[in-house]
């Protein structure tokens, strides 16, 4: 079985929630985490219709403070 690629989607403006929603659809790739300095794009995106489907990527408002994971190998701005 081929793992899946994970990445993180930085910027959730509006081409940024529709990229995340291609990945999120794609079967290969796992969007573990999400960020925007904007909070409304970020509360936007958390209470999403994906929420009620039991997915939901780790977020964080400001790249600064979203801590390193090196599973990451993809991210998208």
């Amino acid at each position: 079985m081929k793992d899946k690629l994970k990445i993180a989607v930085i910027g959730l403006g509006d081409t940024g929630v529709i990229h995340a929603n291609a990945y999120m659809n794609n079967p290969d790739v796992e969007v573990t985490a999400v960020c925007d300095s904007n909070r409304n794009n970020l509360d936007r995106f958390v209470n999403g219709p994906w929420k009620w489907a039991g997915w939901l990527p780790e977020s964080s408002e400001f790249v600064r403070r979203h801590k390193p994971d090196h599973r990451i190998k993809k991210i998208y701005t």
